[in-house]
């Protein structure tokens, strides 16, 4: 429901340019503010959004070019690990093991 308001509240160049909204000269949050105000939601809605999108074009791109969908699936799972270890580095541990060899007792080692 917030997407399909952030999507109406976009311009048709912005809808059909999504790299604008990636540029890194301040216009990217200035769009976002303009977004969030016209779409009643919070700015942190309209980040998501963005991150969301990211995510699913570069997946869909790497399904694309032949990836599976368990080796993509795997590969973020592992990535998202990494993330969380530099930023809980207790957690991120566990978290990274668990990714990459199984929960402890499963006998995936």
């Amino acid at each position: 429901e917030h997407y399909r308001a952030l999507v109406g509240s976009m311009t048709p160049e912005e809808r059909a340019t999504p790299n604008l909204w990636f540029a890194t000269d301040g216009t990217a949050e200035v769009r976002m503010n303009r977004v969030s105000a016209e779409a009643a939601v919070n700015h942190a809605d309209v980040e998501q959004f963005l991150l969301d999108f990211r995510v699913m074009r570069e997946m869909l791109g790497k399904l694309a070019s032949g990836w599976s969908m368990d080796e993509l699936t795997r590969k973020m799972m592992l990535a998202r690990a990494e993330d969380e270890f530099r930023t809980a580095p207790r957690a991120g541990r566990r978290k990274l093991k668990k990714a990459t060899r199984g929960e402890k007792g499963s006998g995936n080692k």
